[in-house]
């Protein structure tokens, strides 16, 4: 059995937003960000990909 969670964090949006398509036909949108460690001496970079309604740039 599959759980979802939501997760809210905040960040700055480290590279732009592009539309692309998979291999197999499906749509989706990719970008980065960077959040800033609480202490304020490391910043952690995640690549983000997001598909169906998420991944809308629309």
């Amino acid at each position: 059995m599959q759980t979802f969670k939501t997760i809210t964090f905040f960040a700055t949006v480290s590279n732009s937003a592009s539309s692309r398509t998979s291999k197999n036909g499906r749509n989706y949108t990719a970008f980065g960000v960077s959040i800033l460690s609480d202490d304020r001496h490391q910043t952690f970079h995640y690549n983000v990909v997001a598909f169906g309604k998420q991944g809308s740039l629309r």
